[in-house]
């Protein structure tokens, strides 16, 4: 469905670069561009690269000189083609960014629930902020609580964390050698 609606947007672009072409002539490669981002954007990055495919060929038959035909260089339509790919590449990475962080921010929302189902019966906590009244009537976090409260503690990281800190350090690693 996701491959429809990107081609869809790809279609939609092409009506409106033919009503709009007689105005800015060439520059109605910007409809296919929107039609790229939007199909990354919203569905990932195999219906951004058809969406980029569909757009580089209906420009080139239908609005480059001669009309009609593929006879543009095929240089101009790799370039355009390259250039859509390198947006289709961008946006399905920044579409991947905001899922992670959803995902992440999810996880954090559910702790925050759980502190909550512990702690509300002995702490009034804030439902906004996630901050809760101790026993002498200030309003604070969870970890400040900790840190006055509990100062000696054991640290470690959880096998989530520690994983995430392991990729990240051979990440950084391989950065360095490669620079």
């Amino acid at each position: 469905m996701k491959y429809l609606i990107a081609a869809g947007l790809v279609l939609l672009s092409s009506v409106l670069a033919f009503a709009i072409h007689p105005l800015i002539g060439p520059m109605v490669d910007i409809f296919f561009t929107i039609a790229v981002l939007v199909s990354s954007l919203r569905f990932g990055l195999g219906p951004g690269l058809l969406a980029a495919a569909a757009s580089v060929l209906v420009s080139s038959y239908s609005f480059m000189d001669p009309p009609d035909s593929f006879g543009v260089s095929n240089k101009t339509d790799v370039a355009v083609l390259f250039i859509l790919v390198v947006i289709a590449l961008v946006a399905a990475h920044e579409r991947h960014s905001k899922q992670e962080i959803s995902h992440a921010l999810a996880a954090r929302s559910n702790e925050l629930d759980a502190v909550k189902t512990l702690v509300s019966p002995h702490l009034p906590i804030c439902n906004q902020c996630g901050k809760f009244q101790t026993e002498q009537g200030d309003w604070i976090t969870l970890t400040d609580y900790v840190h006055q409260n509990f100062l000696e503690r054991h640290s470690t990281f959880c096998p989530q964390c520690a994983g995430a800190l392991q990729v990240q350090a051979q990440e950084d690693t391989s950065e360095r050698s490669v620079g």
